[in-house]
């Protein structure tokens, strides 16, 4: 296929790495992953919405079918497999609001390179 969306998925999968290379096995050489997924909160940025986050993210993987508040998502995409080039990764913030425990988010697209899968 030309393409896959991921909305929301990465914070619940046990294994980005994994998940990234089954989008792999059916996205062409070429093709495109785009992504929205909201990410931990940078401890710099706001350093209270990252301890909350820490804090309530026991209760947020039972709650929520295995979300997790706190996972560094735009950290295990810049370490993926060579099998995807970042595109673009740009992140942003929600109003402040109840949903303001999921925030930050980023948005972005890869590529599918050409590299192989192992068997």
């Amino acid at each position: 296929i030309d393409g896959a969306i991921c909305t929301l998925v990465m914070c619940s999968v046990p294994d980005i790495s994994q998940l990234l290379t089954a989008l792999a096995r059916v996205v062409r050489p070429g093709g495109t992953l785009a992504f929205i997924e909201h990410v931990a909160a940078e401890p710099s940025r706001r350093p209270m919405l990252f301890a909350l986050q820490h804090i309530l993210d026991p209760i947020q993987v039972i709650a929520a079918d295995g979300c997790h508040l706190c996972r560094r998502t735009e950290r295990a995409l810049r370490q993926s497999s060579p099998l995807w080039r970042i595109e673009r990764i740009e992140r942003i913030d929600l109003p402040p609001s109840i949903a303001s425990l999921i925030s930050p988010h980023i948005l972005g697209f890869l590529r599918r390179t050409g590299t192989q899968l192992t068997p």
